[in-house]
């Protein structure tokens, strides 16, 4: 787990930001958990985010900041039911390397050739749990 001190942190679009206790990058559930727990235990507030891609402050707190970057793996690719598992903290761009998905998901996730377009780098976590943006 990375640990951070006390520092700012701005959302993608630029246009809140905020001063965390902390900000932590946990790689496992069981790092999730303890942060959870030690906030509880210290009384603070917890924000968990992923990329940060909102133009609003819902990812801004003045406790502990927990970033999903680290927790963003491939947990299985099943191909004969067409489905993924993956940690919460995969961005799209993450998830769509060509090398691990079949041909029907990366056409859903980059849209057919019609209207595919560059795959922007902020794109980010959570969106493919239920097909809509994320707020943080």
């Amino acid at each position: 787990m990375v640990t951070g001190a006390r520092t700012s942190w701005t959302n993608w679009g630029g246009t809140y930001s905020c001063s965390p206790t902390r900000i932590e990058s946990p790689s496992t559930e069981e790092e999730i958990a303890e942060l959870v727990r030690a906030s509880v235990v210290r009384g603070e507030h917890v924000k968990v985010i992923g990329s940060g891609h909102s133009f609003t402050d819902i990812g801004c707190t003045d406790g502990c900041l927990i970033k999903l970057d680290s927790y963003n793996k491939v947990l299985e690719v099943d191909r004969d039911a067409g489905t993924i598992t993956a940690q919460a903290g995969i961005t799209i761009l993450e998830l769509s390397d060509a090398r691990r998905l079949p041909d029907h998901l990366r056409r859903h996730l980059h849209g057919d050739a019609r209207h595919r377009r560059e795959v922007p780098k902020h794109l980010e976590p959570g969106r493919g749990a239920f097909a809509g943006h994320s707020q943080g």
